[in-house]
């Protein structure tokens, strides 16, 4: 080979890889940016929390929604049947987060052995609304006491609900009546149909644990005034000893549902959002910092809220109760140390 064709042969040699590198070089960034794109969504999905709620009618899944949108899409949200059922997946880190009312915890703590280790493996971020429970009867049923529900036919919310356990606890408690093995004329049947039930009197009563405002109870037209009516509890009545800290009798104004007769009394639970305990401390002090700086925009969207408060989360904690230490390093109470050796302790809030 000559000396001019050796040198125009490396020319052309280095032009056309001077043209390939700049396509390979396309190709690679392209599939870095894709592989980026993936990772970046990967990271971005871990790190929302999941949540376990209620129903879709429900407000747990309502309360859920409303702190997503304030919290910027940070949450993955699940059904459930309600209170038993968050506290079995979330005691068991099935989910990050989720809602259960206290009568439903301290059921899990008297039970023992793993419910209460279940009940323990949740532990507080805030205090939500208190629950209210909603005992709706037919008037022909001539019910008006709480010991007149002994006996009749009762719908007591689906299994593994907060209302039933709300019906459980009261018949046991008031009624010494077990529902779990005295099973005649009870039913677990869904919140729809056991309010057509009870207006069609095929139920003489129903229990439903929820807060005030409830949707679905909200729904039912004005003329149904002529078949069914909410059970009023005096706030006098004194309730036995065991279950004395565990409800407060509080009213329900009047004006809540179309079709309620004034304001009534009944029976209330605190209420909260959990975390799981395996949950990291960054992760839920992250999160509790979301909810604190945004309590004003969370009390404007919903009575659900309304208990909400950094002042308030500090006193629970300074009262016992098993906030996870992520909420207690951002209140600032990391170094809290619970003098009493029994594992959860939460004391109704007075107000």
């Amino acid at each position: 080979m000559n000396r001019r064709h050796f040198t125009t042969t490396m020319l052309q040699t280095a032009l056309a890889a001077s043209l390939v590198v700049p396509l390979i070089s396309c190709k690679k960034m392209k599939e870095l940016k894709e592989g980026a794109e993936k990772v970046g969504a990967a990271v971005e999905e871990a790190s929302k929390y999941t949540i376990i709620t209620g129903s879709k009618t429900g407000n747990y899944y309502r309360a859920a929604t409303e702190l997503n949108s304030v919290i910027g899409d940070k949450l993955t949200i699940t059904e459930s049947a309600g209170s038993f059922a968050n506290i079995e997946k979330l005691g068991t880190n099935q989910f990050n987060l989720g809602i259960a009312q206290y009568d439903t915890i301290m059921m899990f703590v008297k039970m023992g052995g793993t419910r209460a280790n279940q009940a323990n493996s949740c532990q507080i971020v805030a205090r939500l609304n208190p629950e209210y429970v909603h005992i709706i009867v037919n008037k022909k049923a001539k019910i008006s006491t709480l010991a007149d529900l002994k006996g009749k036919k009762l719908a007591v919310g689906p299994d593994k609900s907060g209302s039933l356990v709300s019906a459980f606890t009261v018949m046991a408690y008031i009624n010494n009546v077990n529902i779990q093995k005295e099973t005649k004329g009870i039913s677990k049947l869904p919140y729809e149909e056991a309010i057509k039930k009870v207006q069609s009197g095929e139920v003489d009563a129903m229990f439903i644990t929820t807060s005030p405002g409830m949707p679905l109870l909200k729904g039912i037209p004005k003329d149904a005034s002529k078949n069914i009516e909410l059970l009023n509890i005096p706030t006098s009545y004194q309730l036995p000893g065991g279950i004395k800290w565990t409800y407060r009798i509080e009213p329900i104004p009047a004006g809540t549902y179309p079709w309620q007769e004034g304001a009534q009394t009944t029976l209330t639970t605190s209420s909260f959002l959990l975390a799981s305990k395996q949950l990291s401390a960054a992760r839920v002090r992250s999160l509790a910092q979301k909810i604190y700086s945004k309590t004003t925009e969370l009390k404007a969207k919903s009575d659900l809220w309304k208990y909400l408060s950094t002042a308030g989360a500090k006193q629970d904690v300074a009262n016992g109760m098993l906030y996870h230490l992520g909420t207690r390093q951002h209140l600032g109470l990391a170094k809290v140390v619970k003098k009493r050796g029994r594992k959860i302790k939460i004391r109704r809030k007075k107000r």
